[in-house]
């Protein structure tokens, strides 16, 4: 709408109504004399495709239509004195911080391409607002971080090819470091890429072990294509929600019932405490403790868990998991003698 209304408002002041490229033409100059940036004719030519004596008459125009243009000596550019008669683009303060906190978290994930391509986005956006608003989203940036929300390095990893190969649905061939086969290259037909816990993960389907897995994005060093090139659809009965449904953080393994119970003093926090699987709590007993049941996929993850709430929750159920936190706190209090 508010597009609309400014190309109209352009028609009818340029005086050219519905001309397919002059409205446009005087839309990229005006946002590039109020991007801040050096605005010669010739940078402005160059920017609209067009001659220096076309671009002459596109400023002459404007400024009979009331845009107060002039021409800054000092700084050899073409600079615009106070604001537009109308606003480009309008972004309320809850869109500001939408797009701050976006920002600040792709800061925190040190991919330095896509960091590139969003500060370019951000920057297209801000100098089409009212200056009210850019300041207010200035405001927004200086008071959001994400620091530490990431917990490893992803600029090396080629997260635009695997990105790419999603959207086209092509199979890849990567060159990938397991923990547990060393590092090789291997097929996989990749399905998303998830966010979990701290970690991105590649989530794809693997022909070798015929299933879909996990695959750390820090830990892939290189994604192309395979030669000749072969494409792979996503079964219709494939979700990822519910393939990340019993996921505590990043591992898979058997879905497993669990039970633990936690003491009074941690009530408060295990009522807020957002987890990933499905579970229920227990009203309080007469001690205050809750009892919390569920079900994970595999063990491994939940014993750090418990581990991380120390002795404020006892493992009821099931006993192989009860034994996994034990032993890993002996082993604890060995390091420590």
């Amino acid at each position: 709408m508010m597009y609309n209304y400014s190309t109209n408002l352009l028609r009818q002041t340029v005086g050219q109504p519905g001309a397919p490229t002059t409205v446009p033409r005087a839309m990229m100059v005006l946002v590039a004399i109020m991007s801040g940036k050096r605005c010669s004719l010739e940078s402005l030519a160059d920017t609209c495709k067009c001659t220096t004596k076309t671009i002459q008459r596109t400023l002459d125009k404007l400024r009979d239509a009331g845009f107060d243009i002039y021409y800054d000596y000092d700084r050899k550019s073409y600079a615009l004195d106070g604001e537009m008669p109308f606003p480009v683009l309008s972004i309320e303060l809850a869109e500001a911080t939408a797009l701050s906190l976006a920002e600040s978290t792709l800061d925190a994930l040190g991919e330095p391409d896509l960091n590139r391509a969003l500060d370019n986005a951000l920057e297209k956006i801000q100098h089409v607002i009212p200056r009210r608003q850019a300041k207010d989203w200035h405001g927004c940036r200086n008071a959001l971080t994400a620091e530490g929300l990431v917990k490893r390095d992803y600029s090396k990893a080629p997260i635009h090819a695997i990105i790419a190969a999603i959207r086209e649905q092509k199979v890849v061939e990567v060159d990938y470091e397991s923990i547990s086969s060393g590092r090789r290259t291997r097929q996989f037909n990749p399905y998303a890429v998830a966010f979990l816990n701290g970690f991105w993960m590649v989530i794809a389907y693997d022909p070798w072990h015929k299933e879909v897995r996990k695959f750390a994005l820090d830990r892939v060093y290189d994604c192309r294509p395979v030669t000749p090139e072969r494409r792979f659809k996503i079964p219709e009965d494939w979700s990822l929600k519910e393939y990340l449904a019993l996921s505590v953080g990043v591992l898979s393994g058997e879905p497993t019932k669990i039970k633990l119970r936690f003491q009074p003093e941690s009530r408060v926090f295990l009522e807020r405490r957002l987890w990933n699987f499905p579970h229920e709590l227990s009203k309080p007993d007469s001690t205050g403790r809750v009892i919390l049941t569920g079900e994970v996929s595999g063990l491994e993850e939940i014993s750090r868990e418990i581990l991380r709430w120390g002795r404020f929750v006892t493992v009821l159920e099931p006993p192989a998991l009860r034994e996994m936190v034990v032993s890993e706190a002996k082993q604890i209090l060995k390091n420590n003698e």
